[in-house]
């Protein structure tokens, strides 16, 4: 039940945009890979790169701490508690 795509601000200097596509219900559902590129863009501003980082060659990311990802990262970011359905969903996009 998809209805129309709109533009959402991500950061206070409205200079990221991002289209993502409004559900019947109102709230808006980003695509997983792209909150997945945000979340990884963000991480050293947000402090949490010792987490989560993209590798130095820039072309894939690690896990460092797997423990902390799910409860902070995970929970924050995906709205999910387990690591197997963050695994799930980087297979399901050929992450894997």
């Amino acid at each position: 039940l998809m209805s129309r795509a709109s533009k959402i601000v991500l950061d206070d200097n409205a200079s990221d945009t991002i289209t993502k596509t409004k559900r019947a219900r109102g709230k808006f559902m980003m695509p997983f890979p792209t909150k997945l590129h945000i979340v990884l863009s963000i991480a050293e501003n947000d402090g949490f790169d010792d987490i989560v980082s993209w590798q130095v060659h820039g072309r894939c990311f690690a896990v460092h701490k797997p423990q902390e990802f799910v409860d902070k990262i995970l929970s924050t970011y995906f709205g999910q508690s387990k690591i197997t359905s963050f695994q799930r969903q980087l297979s399901m996009y050929g992450f894997l």
